[in-house]
């Protein structure tokens, strides 16, 4: 995995309420999910939105704090949301990896 190059979406969390972090499009290539703070029990999630512009699917899922890798296929709608737990401050963020 190369060092990372930009990041193209970073959101911050408070208690985790379900609600998901502002989506953002981004184009097709190797990514880093990082996921950090305390989870307390919390899933994140990294979904990508289907072309019916309602659909969303999950990419990569986390209990824990770390780094996840995920490959997007094309220009992709993406956003992290939460679930469960008693997480707070919970960071996600997804980093380009390659060129």
């Amino acid at each position: 995995m190369r060092g990372v190059k930009e990041i193209l979406l970073s959101a911050v969390g408070g208690a985790v309420t379900g609600d998901p972090f502002p989506p953002g499009k981004v184009p097709a290539g190797a990514y880093a999910f990082d996921v950090a703070g305390t989870l307390g029990g919390a899933t994140v999630k990294l979904q990508v939105q289907l072309p019916d512009g309602a659909t969303w699917i999950d990419l990569a899922s986390v209990t824990v704090a770390g780094r996840t890798p995920v490959l997007l296929a094309h220009y992709d709608t993406i956003r992290a949301v939460t679930s469960g737990g008693v997480g707070s401050s919970i960071t996600a963020t997804i980093a380009k990896t390659g060129d």
